[in-house]
């Protein structure tokens, strides 16, 4: 048990989330993201506010969601 979705994401990366995985904003919250042509599990990355908002498709820092699917 983790009590939000970014310290989820901060457990299981085994770092602390500094940087939106999307922008060059600072973490705010753990956002629910697919990746595009792969299967269609989520996954949680770091995200300020606004990104977590979008309901576009947008690109996020690979390593970051690496960071908890390895």
């Amino acid at each position: 048990g983790s009590n939000s979705w970014l310290a989820h994401w901060e457990q299981r990366a085994g770092h602390k989330a500094n940087m939106c995985a999307s922008c060059t904003s600072s973490a705010e919250v753990g956002g629910h993201v697919k990746k595009v042509g792969h299967d269609y599990s989520h996954y949680i990355v770091p995200l300020c506010k606004a990104c977590n908002q979008r309901t576009d498709e947008f690109l996020v820092y690979e390593e970051l969601v690496s960071a908890i699917c390895d």
